[in-house]
């Protein structure tokens, strides 16, 4: 098989850049109605981003025995103190949680600008973060455990392969799930397998 070598791979070239667009055609695509819709998407997620990351610089930083009486107490201290399994659990799902919303931002951006945002998925937008935050928690647990070996027991007492493992796995829940579904079909089978075996 021959492949095509004049295609280019140049950033630089504008049918690669280009989002199905003429030249100069700079106008939305999308009335005013929507643009309300994908502001309120926007500022929801740029506030998660905010929030969760502004929490967990207080809950690092010896900054925060000086704030406990602010608003802050309820996302720091509400997750144990320092250095507790509670918190450093707590502390990879809010890394989850920024993964996630970064997924969620990258995906809105490209449907916007490709024409395909649509009001249908708003669901998937504003529970991406969450449920990329559970996942990141209970896929560290699976690690801890011994279930799937990564790294050895003290791997999650290092802030920064917690907060990389967060991140990592909050952004690529999708695949993680996959992974994990996998998995569990292999061990347990499936109701389709169940079924057959049951006929």
């Amino acid at each position: 098989m021959i492949m095509n070598t004049n295609k280019s791979t140049d950033p630089k070239d504008s049918s690669i850049l280009s989002d199905g667009r003429k030249t100069n055609d700079y106008k939305s695509r999308y009335p005013l109605r929507a643009w309300h819709r994908i502001t309120i998407e926007a500022v929801y997620l740029a506030s998660l981003l905010i929030l969760v990351s502004l929490a967990i610089v207080f809950a690092v930083s010896p900054i925060e025995s000086q704030i406990s009486n602010s608003y802050f107490l309820l996302l720091t201290y509400f997750t144990g103190p320092p250095n507790s399994t509670v918190f450093l659990y707590a502390l990879i799902g809010k890394f989850g949680l920024i993964g996630g919303a970064l997924f969620d931002v990258k995906w809105l951006i490209h449907s916007v600008a490709k024409g395909r945002w649509n009001e249908d998925r708003i669901l998937w937008r504003l529970f991406t973060p969450l449920t990329s935050a559970i996942t990141s928690i209970f896929f560290a647990l699976i690690v801890q455990s011994g279930i799937i070996s990564l790294f050895d027991e003290s791997g999650f007492n290092n802030f920064e392969l917690a907060a990389a493992f967060g991140m990592l796995v909050g952004y690529f829940a999708d695949g993680v799930i996959g992974v994990l579904n996998n998995m569990a079909s292999a061990l347990f089978g499936t109701v389709r397998d169940r079924d057959n075996e049951m006929r």
